[in-house]
């Protein structure tokens, strides 16, 4: 897309006269339809993400307890959030209630997310296959006056991220009836150019168009996301000619694997939605219908070339009705163009879903019990998830008590392959997932405990495996059924205080359970460490009367595990060869200051602080792919009310 028109877009927005400004109630004294959405999960943060220091939103996941994240810190990297010991490409991913992964191998994209113009993040619900949900959304940005929003983001190793958007909403009657009419225009221009050769990110844009039109009784919306980013795609640092490994973290004259490889994405989501009242509820009918197209190519002189073309067409209703929510949705997806498409007898060029979704929470004195049941059909074949919460809402003493049932769904070069640098599985069905939580958490001020004990099992559900270096992945379904589970003790001091000291802590112990049943159980237990700590210090502050300061360090330990291993042609995560270098222990310690002025946001950033020091070399999530070490960042977040 041209930058010029885009500016030019945003200026003449930026033009539109003062006079748009409407009331809050334009209706006659009924508010119109809005497009506030059902919170589907749990609040991961109450914080607007343009207000965070997050370079993903694998950042903020990565703080839950419980979690343990495959990062790279890097701007547009393909990262992996794995809750409860998960596989990370199970977990799901959503857009204002829409499926927001690669259509061709399921890897949620995080690195795709438009974050800054993103409600808090949720995550737990289902509404999918997947056993675990991240839920995102828009924001509405239904306010009454007109809205100029800015972020700029820089780094050490040449990031640099500007942002932009303007929204105003006006009064336009239609048929006699008063009505809002929101128009919103967003811009992301992103770059990197990364430590080491190889890793950088160019050409990253996002833009962002909203037209919507409100009144009593209905609402419609037209919303485009377009996405487009280049990004390195090398196959990890070598160490120095004749050097120990260590040398990996001496980016002064360092090596890649691949230094010319790039990965591509262009991504367009477009949709309309139509919300109005049936009478049938309080709460409006949400229909919407949506259209993905995505183009991947990943290109490496020395090794091969891969590319994907996908359209996927899809729709979604949604009606509380009699204390119940009740959700249908279903989707296409046609593949255009695969690379070495083996066998299309195995999965043709058209894939269809279907899902019925019912969802009620019941309420008895202080407890609460969520349920959610749903019916699919996918590839053929018919399927029941569910879902269960028990908690107790008030007291010192709130147990919790989760069981879930599920059947992922398998993507589609999981059975396809895809050239020669993905095997293919020979027979991936699906599988199923069970998952048991049982925990306590305890409430008196100062201090708050929990502690949570979790439970996995996968049966045939299929995994990523690699071959050789690494280069090429070889899908496979275990002979057994896999078993993990782990603990979790979380102590907190005065979290949630307006001034002065606070602490928090969780530790997380990970474990297979029947790891010598095959080599591929062996496997999968050294995909985490056994413990992981995550512990946070800080102090809220008021400077110079105005500035309200949040100074914190964030420290994560963990225990030597094999890791998974990026396949850089596709992004995914796989277990690295039973024989493969155990990394660790280590940890990482960043420092955090978050200033609030007025309505703007202020960050500085000390990434990875005791990296290449006397006391640690460096640090690895992935290997071979070192985290940057002693980085500064610094940003801005400013809100303009004109």
């Amino acid at each position: 897309m041209n930058e010029r028109a885009v500016w030019i877009g945003l200026a003449l927005l930026l033009a539109l006269p003062a006079a748009a400004q409407v009331p809050a109630d334009t209706a006659g004294g009924r508010p119109p339809v809005g497009f506030g959405r059902i919170l589907w999960g749990e609040a991961v943060s109450d914080t607007l993400p343009a207000r965070l220091p997050l370079l993903h939103v694998t950042d903020l996941l990565s703080r839950q307890p419980r979690t343990f994240t495959y990062a790279f810190r890097l701007l547009g990297w393909p990262e992996g959030w794995s809750p409860d010991g998960l596989p990370p490409h199970l977990i799901g991913l959503r857009l204002d209630g829409r499926p927001f992964e690669d259509p061709v191998t399921g890897r949620p994209s995080y690195e795709l997310l438009p974050l800054f113009f993103l409600n808090p993040i949720r995550r737990g619900t289902p509404v999918d296959g997947a056993p675990e949900t991240v839920h995102t959304e828009l924001r509405p940005y239904g306010a009454p006056r007109p809205l100029t929003e800015l972020r700029y983001r820089t780094g050490g190793d040449g990031l640099q991220s500007i942002m932009a958007l303007h929204v105003q909403n006006r009064r336009l009657a239609l048929g006699g009836r008063p009505g809002l009419l929101q128009l919103l225009f967003g811009y992301g221009g992103h770059a990197m150019q990364g430590t080491y050769p190889g890793s950088r990110l160019r050409r990253g844009r996002q833009v962002l168009t909203r037209l919507r039109y409100q009144q009593r009784d209905w609402a419609l919306e037209l919303m485009n996301l377009h996405h487009r980013a280049q990004v390195g795609a090398h196959g990890g640092v070598l160490p120095h000619p004749g050097g120990t490994f260590e040398t990996i973290y001496e980016p002064f004259g360092a090596t890649v694997r691949y230094p010319a490889a790039r990965r591509q994405t262009i991504r367009n989501d477009l949709t309309l939605t139509l919300r109005t009242r049936t009478g049938l509820s309080a709460a409006p009918l949400t229909a919407s219908i949506y259209w993905t197209a995505q183009t991947f190519r990943y290109r490496n002189p020395e090794l091969d070339t891969l590319t994907a073309r996908t359209n996927r067409y899809g729709f979604l209703l949604e009606q509380p009705l009699g204390g119940i929510i009740w959700r249908l949705e279903g989707r296409w997806d046609r593949l255009r163009q695969l690379d070495a498409w083996p066998d299309t007898s195995i999965a043709g060029p058209g894939r269809t879903q279907l899902r019925l979704l019912a969802a009620d929470t019941l309420r008895w004195r202080f407890w609460r019990l969520a349920l959610q049941g749903q019916v699919f059909r996918q590839d053929g074949r018919f399927g029941l998830d569910g879902a269960l919460a028990l908690t107790r809402t008030r007291g010192r003493l709130r147990p919790v008590l989760h069981l879930s049932l599920h059947h992922p769904e398998v993507p589609r070069v999981f059975r396809t392959g895809w050239g020669g640098l993905l095997q293919p599985c020979a027979d991936c069905r699906g599988g199923r997932i069970v998952r048991v939580r049982l925990g306590v958490q305890h409430e008196a001020d100062p201090f708050t405990w929990r502690l949570e004990g979790f439970a996995t099992r996968l049966e045939a559900v299929p995994d990523l495996y690699a071959v050789g270096a690494g280069d090429t992945v070889l899908v496979q379904v275990l002979p057994q059924p896999l078993v993990q589970g782990g603990l979790t003790f979380g102590l907190g001091w005065r979290r949630s205080v307006r001034r002065g000291l606070y602490a928090e802590g969780h530790v997380t112990t990970f474990r297979t359970h029947n790891p010598g049943a095959s080599t591929g159980h062996r496997r999968q237990a050294g995909a985490l460490p056994e413990v992981l700590v995550q512990v946070r210090l800080g102090a809220r502050l008021l400077l110079f009367q105005e500035l309200d300061t949040d100074v914190y360090l964030l420290g994560r330990y963990w225990t030597p595990f094999r890791s998974r291993q990026l396949h850089a042609p596709t992004g995914l995560l796989a277990l690295p060869e039973p024989d493969a270098r155990r990394l660790g222990p280590s940890g990482t310690l960043d420092l955090y200051v978050e200033a609030g002025l007025r309505t703007a946001k202020l960050f500085l950033v000390w990434e990875n602080l005791t990296s290449g020091t006397a006391l640690q070399p460096g640090t690895l999530l992935v290997p071979v792919y070192p985290l940057p070490a002693r980085r500064l960042r610094f940003g801005v977040y400013w809100p303009i009310w004109d």
